[in-house]
């Protein structure tokens, strides 16, 4: 349950973060569009960037695969602590 409201909540958040940037904004000789959703998402985004693939937050299908990545391993980390706490109180 722990897993499902982290999960749930990080992908709202993320989501917003994305859909934010997509709003186009001036910026003049420097932009930084989709740093945001690149540091939101840096748990999948970072090694597709290392592995060489280009993920644009532009593209509904690269948003969500990288939020729904991880929302999973949030999800996995909360599933991961209340197993652990739920042992650690026995």
């Amino acid at each position: 349950m722990v897993g499902l409201v982290l999960g749930g909540i990080y992908a709202v958040g993320a989501g917003w973060v994305v859909m934010v940037e997509r709003v186009p904004s001036g910026g003049g000789w420097i932009t930084l569009r989709h740093m945001g959703s690149f540091l939101i998402t840096i748990p999948v985004s970072g090694p597709a960037s290392w592995l060489g693939m280009k993920l644009d937050f532009d593209r509904d299908v690269d948003a969500v695969l990288a939020i729904g990545g991880c929302a999973i391993l949030v999800y996995g980390l909360g599933y991961l602590g209340q197993a652990a706490y739920l042992n650690w109180t026995k």
